[in-house]
């Protein structure tokens, strides 16, 4: 009702889980959203003196500078998840963060919040506040973009192996001989000039898929193997997080009786992008005709 009567864009104050994706920013959105309904009901329960904090304009500008960057976070993680993603697609998306981290950085040094839009909702009511905070702004985004350059420092050294598997027509064959020393096979080289070379390939590489491109590929053993093991790699825990989601659905309370079999069964065709042959199925089968 209170909500309702401050006309906000949220009814109600989600609770954050370890276990939800994304939930952690959800949960933020909503909190700075209903911040004056949520003042409002302290006031009316008496307990100002245990929330004195909600009045602190440095303490909430901080709370909209956390939210609206664990946003540009979110639409990260949104970005890595899905069932055909590939090390190299997440790789990029992790660089490309970067380099945006580089923006944000210099914006907000700048005094630019374009980038913050609940930053600038809280500044258009404590201006005063923002002195102050920028410093600690600027120090947190120095302090993720180190983060990501630490964590992610290996998959950098490997970079033009995975724009080799992504578009080998970009790499030049003198930068092929780092990979071929780097990984121990020599005729890399050679292969690459054989697979520039070829007008069909090219063409081939333009209207089909980059896993369906490198399946044409097997007349050059050395690297359609290469590109074979980077496709197949496990870049992320997102097939396990959807199978766990799956089977909780599956090994439910009304379904708590389910055999071990039929639960196995149930959770392949689950989280299977396999479409089943019906039509073959069906004649596989008798009819059963009325007697």
């Amino acid at each position: 009702m209170l909500c309702e009567e401050f006309d906000t864009h949220y009814g109600d104050l989600v609770l954050h889980t370890e276990i939800r994706w994304l939930s952690k920013g959800r949960m933020l959105a909503h909190f700075m959203d209903l911040l004056e309904p949520l003042k409002s009901l302290i006031v009316g329960k008496g307990e100002t003196s245990r929330f004195s904090f909600l009045d602190d304009k440095e303490w909430v500008l901080s709370v909209a500078f956390l939210c609206d960057i664990t946003q540009h976070l979110n639409k990260l993680n949104l970005k890595m998840q899905g069932r055909n993603k590939t090390v190299y697609e997440l790789y990029t998306a992790v660089m490309l963060f970067s380099d945006k981290l580089d923006v944000l950085e210099q914006s907000v040094r700048g005094s630019d919040y374009r980038f913050f839009p609940t930053v600038q909702k809280v500044m258009a009511m404590h201006a005063d506040a923002l002195l102050p905070c920028q410093s600690q702004f600027c120090d947190v985004l120095t302090e993720l973009k180190q983060n990501y350059t630490s964590r992610f420092h290996d998959f950098k050294d490997h970079s033009n192996i995975f724009l080799l598997v992504k578009n080998p027509f970009l790499i030049e064959v003198n930068e092929m001989k780092q990979i071929s020393d780097q990984l121990g096979l020599v005729q890399l080289q050679m292969e690459l000039v054989e697979l520039k070379s070829s007008d069909e390939l090219q063409r081939q590489f333009r209207i089909t898929d980059v896993v369906d491109f490198w399946k044409l590929v097997g007349h050059l053993p050395n690297i359609s193997r290469l590109a074979r093991r980077i496709i197949s790699m496990f870049p992320s825990t997102y097939r396990c997080e959807a199978a766990f989601s799956a089977l909780s659905k599956i090994k439910c309370r009304n379904r708590n009786r389910l055999s071990p079999q039929h639960t196995t069964e149930a959770l392949r065709i689950a989280v299977s992008s396999a479409e089943p042959d019906f039509k073959s199925l069906v004649r596989q089968k008798e009819c059963q005709k009325s007697h």
